[in-house]
């Protein structure tokens, strides 16, 4: 029997009416917390029951079936069962910290919102727009006409949602986004919500001047890179990651909205609304019901030619956000049965979507159970970092070394080293599947530990949204807290779309960086830098002419010969031995002594969302939030010096502690000789020691004045530098760099002044 094989119940004697419900929702095995719910429990008991449509057959369109929303759970669940049994291929399990995952789930849902459970919403795009306490979406629609009707409010709204989800990938540790409106500044998803929300009202996004606040074909034809980055605020001192990337898939996007089957004659995705609602599937009662597969393949179908053609594929077809996995099972006809689908870009535009149609149109969902939590980075963070999932030796090892490589690329992470890996790797698809399975277990526990039954259990949208997805950040900061990135790294573009290229690109630098290396010599490494920037620049072509496809050039990682050869940063070193150990051995310190002054002066600029007040005592707080005092222990010391560039921070840092040192440790040792001279019959009076000095050679007394004048004035000059951070005056990295090496200039000018006077 196949892997996609199923038994079918037997038909039970009240006339097969539970095969016909089988048969009618793809035979779908949910799990025993996994109830069939709709989108507004309070009306189940007078909507009629809407049937599912059934799930692709796998035997008859494995394709069709690897793009649905079923296969998801489905699929993902193979690897839970091997997790269980701590058969996996790259992580070990222990089962004993799932309570422990569980109760600081639990401590983060009953601090924040405890006891009106019922009042979370779901996760979704909207509550990303209300960073703050600040009613964005609401202020939005206040400032439309009255004329405007709530079908078209609806309409806009999925514009905003669906530009804005697309948008929100990963913007990297450097930028951050300050609100026209409100003047904060945000960094990450919420920065991302609020930078789009503003450019939506600016009109960028619509081809219309009159019609400002749409999304439509010609608005995202005439998006370009520069329009980009002036909308999201990107500089030289605000990078973002992916600028590029983000900004032609709206360019994409603008072509699939040219389906006026879906989209209409107007080419936005809020008439997507209107094809919904007269759908054969959908039932019109006292509200319109939609199932939730119909909404699926809406999005699926109708945004497919957005999504790059390198991606994993089954006879032509691109299956997404899929890929083969070593611990799924293999099939010698049925190559495709390793392949785990997620889809999590599209259940994440999902979710958000669904909202405004809700709220505004009052659609009612049938089938949302069908979704699963997302498979990303907070979520799966959060497993690591509580100790339910660890990287097997071989991996982490692996990984350090390519995060270790990556870090000598400009503008890419080199503090708080965890591993990294690309998208397509095994380790990473293993790990999304683990994040599936166990926020499905996770659900059944949280609502055990709260208490809550019947339908007054949290359904698996709110759980992400008020306890493992808020969790999975906020343990994050604790554990890193300069980068307050996940314990894994993903290597992508910003956009989580192009790995292929990127995995050229990264393999074509490490080949050279490694070469480079081994040779020890200066004029191959730059000619080896030189090819690899060549030969990355022919991945950029290859892959906007779609040359580039899955299994081609780009092989995975974990495939890869090159990481074998990692890079020894020692053989780069071009300080001496004895300094640079010295150096290592002052800087081996807690990561807080370390934060740069503009981070220490804005480290209260990024708000957070806001918190209800909790209502449990401090000593419950405690006990529930224990593992984010445990995981302060296991921060990683920083910085790295063994991946970092030179920084002239360091070496001042560095410097003005043993000129001090050497300043004050000379004054004294001085003054105490001095002291006992006369009692052991030492001559250091002025007149004496001027005298010796002025028997010295020229060369000999410039060079002993200039060994004690260099130390005296750079602590001179670094230390008025101090005192003005003081002030919260030239703190930014930009004025840091630039006043040390002014301090750099300022002493050996005056060093030389004082050494031949």
């Amino acid at each position: 029997m196949g892997l996609f094989s199923r038994k079918h119940s037997s038909r039970h004697a009240n006339g097969g009416g539970d095969q016909q419900h089988h048969q009618n929702n793809g035979d779908l095995r949910l799990p025993a917390n996994m109830k069939r719910a709709n989108s507004n429990p309070a009306q189940n008991a007078t909507l009629p029951d809407v049937p599912l449509p059934k799930a692709p057959d796998p035997n008859l369109d494995p394709a069709g079936y690897l793009r649905s929303i079923y296969a998801v759970r489905e699929r993902s669940r193979w690897v839970l069962d091997k997790a269980k049994r701590n058969q996996l291929r790259h992580f070990t399990v222990d089962m004993s910290k799932f309570a422990d995952t569980a109760n600081y789930v639990v401590a983060i849902i009953k601090r924040d919102i405890d006891p009106d459970y019922s009042s979370i919403p779901p996760h979704g795009r909207w509550q990303h727009f209300e960073v703050g306490g600040r009613p964005r979406v609401d202020q939005l629609m206040a400032t439309w006409p009255s004329a405007v009707d709530n079908m078209e409010r609806t309409r806009r709204l999925i514009d905003l949602f669906l530009v804005s989800v697309l948008l929100d990938a990963g913007a990297g540790t450097k930028w951050q986004y300050k609100s026209k409106e409100s003047g904060k500044v945000y960094k990450r998803s919420e920065g991302l919500a609020v930078a789009s929300l503003e450019m939506f009202k600016m009109g960028l996004f619509s081809g219309n001047p009159e019609l400002p606040c749409q999304v439509d074909s010609g608005g995202l034809k005439k998006l370009t890179t520069e329009k980009m980055a002036k909308g999201l605020q990107v500089t030289v001192d605000n990078p973002i990651d992916g600028l590029e990337g983000r900004t032609q898939l709206l360019i994409r996007l603008g072509d699939a909205l040219l389906n006026q089957h879906i989209f209409g004659p107007e080419a936005r995705p809020g008439n997507m609304l209107d094809y919904l609602l007269s759908h054969p599937s959908t039932e019109v009662a006292a509200v319109p019901i939609v199932p939730l597969p119909t909404l699926w393949t809406t999005l699926m179908d109708g945004l497919s030619p957005i999504w790059p053609t390198t991606r994993t594929q089954i006879d032509g077809i691109p299956l997404g956000d899929a890929w083969p996995c070593s611990s799924m099972p293999s099939h010698p006809t049925h190559p495709w049965e390793n392949i785990v689908p997620f889809h999590k870009l599209t259940q994440w535009m999902t979710y958000s979507l669904m909202v405004p149609m809700q709220k505004l149109a009052n659609v009612h969902f049938v089938g949302t159970e069908l979704l699963t939590g997302l498979p990303e980075y907070r979520n799966g963070g959060l497993l690591v970092d509580t100790g339910l999932l660890t990287l097997k030796p071989e991996d982490a090892k692996r990984g350090l070394e390519q995060y270790q490589m990556n870090a000598t690329r400009q503008g890419q992470p080199s503090v708080e080293v965890v591993p990294l890996f690309t998208a397509d790797d095994d380790v990473i698809v293993e790990w999304r599947a683990l994040t599936v399975g166990f926020l499905d277990m996770l659900l059944d526990e949280v609502n055990m530990l709260l208490g809550l039954r019947g339908t007054g259990k949290l359904s698996l949208a709110q759980m992400l949204e008020a306890g493992t997805w808020k969790g999975g950040r906020e343990i994050a900061e604790v554990s890193r807290p300069n980068t307050k990135e996940p314990p894994i790294m993903i290597l992508s573009d910003g956009t989580a779309i192009n790995s292929e290229t990127w995995n050229l690109r990264f393999a074509v630098e490490l080949e050279a960086l490694t070469a480079a290396t081994a040779s020890h010599q200066p004029e191959e490494h730059d000619k080896r830098r030189a090819s690899a920037s060549a030969a990355a620049d022919v991945a950029d072509i290859l892959q906007r002419s779609q040359i580039c496809h899955s299994g081609g050039f780009a092989a995975p990682m974990s495939a890869h010969p090159l990481r074998a050869h990692p890079v020894r940063p020692g053989k780069e070193r071009s300080m001496s031995g004895s300094f640079y150990s010295a150096l290592t051995n002052a800087l081996q310190q807690p990561a807080y002594r370390f934060v740069a002054p503009a981070a220490l002066a804005s480290r209260n600029a990024f708000p957070s969302q806001r918190r209800l007040a909790a209502t449990q005592s401090m000593n419950e707080r405690d006990a529930g939030t224990a593992i984010l005092a445990k995981q302060r222990l296991n921060r990683p010391v920083a910085p790295h010096l063994m991946i970092y560039r030179p920084q002239i921070t360091w070496y001042l840092s560095a410097l003005n502690r043993i000129t001090g040192c050497a300043l004050s440790g000379g004054f004294y040792a001085f003054g105490a000789l001095y002291l006992v001279a006369p009692y052991v019959g030492w001559h250091l009076e002025t007149a004496v020691l001027a005298a010796a000095f002025a028997k010295w050679p020229a060369i000999v007394k410039i060079g002993a004045k200039a060994l004690v004048a260099l130390p005296f004035t750079f602590h001179t000059f670094n230390g008025i530098r101090h005192l003005t951070w003081d002030t919260a005056s030239m703190i930014t990295n930009k004025q840091v760099n630039q006043t040390g090496w002014t301090v750099v200039g300022l002493t050996a000018v005056s060093a030389l002044l004082l050494a031949f006077l």
